[in-house]
């Protein structure tokens, strides 16, 4: 943003009255220095500074979901979940009424703000953080009707000693789906079909 005022001073506390911080966290360009000119009225300039707001990746991924979101017409906030762990991803959970647009068929709409949310976040930064976005509890859900799903499929194929086919789902679902039967024993996984139909066979294996 670019501020005009009587003195740079004045200019640099107007453009962080206005984007609500400090001085710690913005970055200037003096544009002009202030003039008083001939008998402080003739060739008299003011300061023009241009100001950037100095935000983490996470204060970035903030503020672009937010806008995002309010731009697709969905009323909902942000809040951010920071892990213990520097290596865990931090969480942004999407609070609201009528989340479903912002979830998608198969979590794929989900899965897309996520990406975008990353990349743009990330974007200059030394260090990336990574972002799991949530919204209205649906990765909990999802990942226990998933693991529902995998221990029906577990459960079927040793009982037939055969096979059992699950429904097409994203690259991400079918690795929790391979992880979640690997805790059985004479269990094999594989991903057979190709995207968007691409989905997990779960089948007996007498010789594991």
């Amino acid at each position: 943003m670019t501020v005009e005022a009587e003195t740079i001073e004045e200019a640099l506390d107007q453009a962080c009255a206005q984007l609500r911080t400090s001085r710690d966290q913005i970055s200037y360009r003096v544009l002009s220095e202030p003039n008083k000119g001939l008998l402080g009225i003739i060739g008299r300039r003011q300061a023009v500074v241009e100001v950037t707001l100095m935000e983490d990746p996470v204060q970035k991924g903030v503020r672009f979901l937010t806008e995002l979101v309010a731009k697709l017409g969905v009323e909902a906030k942000v809040h951010v979940h920071t892990p213990l762990d520097e290596q865990d991803a931090v969480v942004l959970e999407l609070v609201g009424k009528e989340l479903g647009p912002l979830i998608g068929r198969r979590g794929q709409t989900i899965e897309a703000l996520q990406l975008l949310t990353h990349t743009v976040a990330n974007r200059g930064a030394e260090t990336p953080v990574w972002f799991q976005l949530d919204a209205g509890g649906y990765r909990k859900r999802r990942l226990d009707l998933l693991v529902g799903v995998t221990e029906k499929a577990v459960a079927e194929a040793q009982a037939k000693k055969g096979s059992v086919e699950l429904s097409p789902m994203p690259a991400h679902e079918r690795k929790l789906v391979h992880l979640i039967a690997q805790n059985h024993a004479g269990i094999d996984t594989r991903s057979v079909g190709v995207e968007p139909e691409r989905r997990v066979v779960i089948e007996w294996n007498s010789q594991s």
